[in-house]
């Protein structure tokens, strides 16, 4: 059995989700993240200060998700992906996103950023071997 390869890995999760439709490479969207997105299966984080929000995206560099309170840049928010993943993020921005025009609803979409992005990485990978295992499991 060869060494773990960290880069190989994730190499491998971007192709597989390439196949799959699940990763989006777009430099002009809203947050312009520099990694390649990933939608995420189940996606909703717990965020230190709420009880739960929807995840928009996850890259190497950082996630996006919809809240209903509004974020400033700079906070520094604990995140817990999945019951057990707990890691830090840096608040980008903040921008209100309309949600029901007929009933004036709003959300928020907050951009954060990783510590480095090989916390990124380590995060994605270890999220598609917890995917990989569930299936398994349940016989996807």
């Amino acid at each position: 059995m060869g060494q773990w390869n960290l880069d190989r890995e994730y190499q491998r999760l971007l192709e597989e989700g390439l196949a799959a439709g699940d990763v989006m490479i777009r430099a002009d969207g809203p947050d312009h993240r520099a990694t390649p997105r990933l939608r995420l299966c189940g996606g909703h984080v717990a965020v230190r200060v709420e009880p739960e929000v929807r995840v928009v995206d996850l890259s190497a560099s950082g996630i996006a998700f919809l809240s209903d309170r509004t974020f400033h840049p700079g906070d520094m928010l604990q995140v817990i992906l999945r019951g057990t993943l707990a890691f830090q993020v840096k608040v980008l921005g903040c921008a209100m996103e309309e949600t029901n025009a007929d009933l004036l609803e709003v959300c928020y979409r907050v951009r954060c950023r990783f510590h480095d992005v090989t916390n990124g990485k380590h995060l994605l990978v270890l999220l598609k071997e917890m995917e990989r295992g569930n299936a398994a499991v349940s016989g996807d």
